[in-house]
């Protein structure tokens, strides 16, 4: 056999061998690609679980820091991630739901117990937050019963579940509460935020203001002047120092400038 037809016998040969190859290897493409599609990935179901359980936790947190911006800074923590890789998510379950601080400066964690009720399995794992708010800071020294002004403060954000603030949840006020109709009850020093305890609503009467006094004995109503012995507000009783005699009596405030005295 001459040297061309031996080229020609060896084209022949291995042109069906090439196609068997390449088909081959469409063929195992084409079927990874029909896995990939029709297998769902494990690291998907994870994930989801993980996100699922995320926003339940940051719900139930909300429940505790009501009207703050909840936010989480880390994924489910102190579980081992294979678990949340194999475990089914309708039988997941939280309970014991408590938080803890870290410390200045740090999140803070919520504990939480986590269990699968078909294989009876309970983990206790946690997950790091914080619960910002806006509130008001003082930014002068203000003596008790000045009328509280809103150029005398100025709004900072805070976090509530911080060991600064945690044990005064729900006793700070919040920038969205207005504080012109209050007055201090107590001393509130510069750089410090408006506690509860330290207002109080401004008097609608305060001790030595003069007013009208009602005297009523049934259908007989005779006024006299008087001033307030002491503060008091609206619809309540306040004792008064009434007439020319200076005598003492106690009556109903029924405005800023009268009050009725039953006879």
């Amino acid at each position: 056999m001459n040297h061309r037809a031996q080229q020609k016998s060896r084209s022949l040969f291995f042109v069906p061998v090439f196609l068997w190859i390449i088909a081959g290897d469409a063929q195992s493409v084409f079927a990874q690609d029909r896995a990939e599609v029709s297998a769902p990935s494990k690291s998907v179901d994870r994930s989801t679980l993980q996100e699922e359980l995320l926003n339940a936790l940051q719900a139930e947190i909300q429940k505790t820091f009501s009207g703050a911006r909840v936010e989480l800074h880390s994924g489910i923590q102190g579980i081992d991630p294979l678990w949340l890789e194999e475990a089914n998510r309708n039988q997941v379950r939280l309970s014991q739901l408590t938080w803890t601080s870290l410390g200045q400066g740090k999140s803070n964690e919520w504990l939480f117990q986590l269990s699968d009720t078909s294989k009876k399995q309970t983990f206790t794992a946690g997950v790091l937050f914080a619960a910002y708010t806006l509130a008001h800071f003082s930014k002068k020294r203000i003596l008790p019963l000045q009328t509280l002004q809103n150029e005398d403060f100025e709004v900072r954000e805070i976090d509530l579940s911080s060991p600064q603030y945690r044990d005064q949840r729900g006793l700070v006020m919040e920038a969205r509460e207005d504080l012109t109709q209050l007055e201090a009850k107590q001393t509130i020093l510069e750089g410090t935020p408006i506690y509860r305890h330290a207002v109080q609503a401004v008097y609608d009467v305060k001790r030595g203001d003069a007013l009208q006094v009602r005297l009523v004995s049934g259908e007989i109503v005779l006024t006299t002047s008087g001033v307030a012995s002491e503060n008091a507000y609206l619809g309540k009783a306040v004792r008064v120092t009434a007439g020319k005699n200076k005598k003492d009596l106690v009556g109903k405030v029924v405005s800023a400038q009268s009050v009725e005295v039953k006879l």
